[in-house]
């Protein structure tokens, strides 16, 4: 439980994905309605005709105590690289196919949103990395999808020198070689269940992992967890992490 209250709530959306302008439009009218007030910066601006302050991308990192993302992952990124979050907490919410950093689908938004306002949350500092890929045996940077590459990256005072190696997989840059280690993303479905007395949280493909807290957003945090130690145990024991197949999906049904 956290005592911050976000009073001033930022609101940044891609505009070209499918329903987002009359999603931001419910929001803005959703957070007023509960006692916040909304910014935005000049892109939203004529979209919105709930009460709203607007901001330019200078000041708007300043004013914000929140900012809620309406997007995908490259939305999020967007706003990382131009300064718009400062040091404010962000919300992604998703609306592209599949994220890794934005997991909070529309469906989530608002549930998750009065959890938020009342200070039941979690959250995951980050670090800004900006990545240079050159040619194996060149020194000049290359915009195509060079195979293989080498990975020049740096970030918050860093200044690192070729810390490895991209492989090119079905033309996504799904492997990174940091000085000869094998670094993979995963991401799992994960079911949470309603016990008697607490919650259980466990994915469907990695039996025997599973984990449980007194609430929902407890067990979620703690599945995490748990299915982060269960993954590098298997790297660690060479054992080949299984892919993650599993789909939820709700059916009507008239009875």
């Amino acid at each position: 439980m956290h005592n911050k209250s976000f009073k001033t709530v930022g609101l940044l959306a891609n505009l070209k994905k499918p329903n987002a302008i009359r999603e931001i439009r419910r929001l803005c009218e959703w957070l007023i309605t509960h006692g916040c007030t909304v910014a935005v910066t000049e892109e939203l601006d004529h979209f919105l005709s709930a009460p709203h302050t607007t901001y330019p991308a200078s000041k708007f990192s300043r004013v914000c105590q929140l900012v809620i993302v309406l997007g995908g992952d490259g939305t999020l990124l967007w706003g990382a690289r131009t300064g718009l979050y400062g040091n404010c907490p962000v919300l992604g919410v998703n609306f592209g196919t599949m994220g890794f950093l934005v997991s909070t689908s529309v469906q989530e938004l608002y549930p998750t949103l009065e959890n938020v306002l009342k200070g039941i949350y979690s959250t995951d500092k980050r670090m800004m990395l900006e990545a240079k890929v050159f040619r194996k045996d060149s020194k000049k940077e290359s915009n195509a999808h060079p195979h293989p590459a080498r990975l020049y990256i740096s970030g918050n005072g860093l200044n690192i020198t070729e810390i490895g190696e991209l492989s090119l997989v079905q033309g996504l840059w799904r492997c990174v070689k940091i000085h000869g280690m094998k670094v993979g993303m995963y991401r799992f479905l994960v079911i949470i269940e309603k016990a008697k007395g607490n919650y259980s949280g466990y994915s469907p493909d990695l039996p025997g992992c599973v984990a449980t807290g007194k609430t929902c957003e407890e067990t979620e945090i703690n599945i995490h967890e748990a299915i982060e130690m269960h993954v590098q145990g298997m790297i660690k024991d060479k054992i080949p992490v299984p892919k993650s197949v599993s789909v939820a999906k709700y059916i009507a049904i008239k009875v």
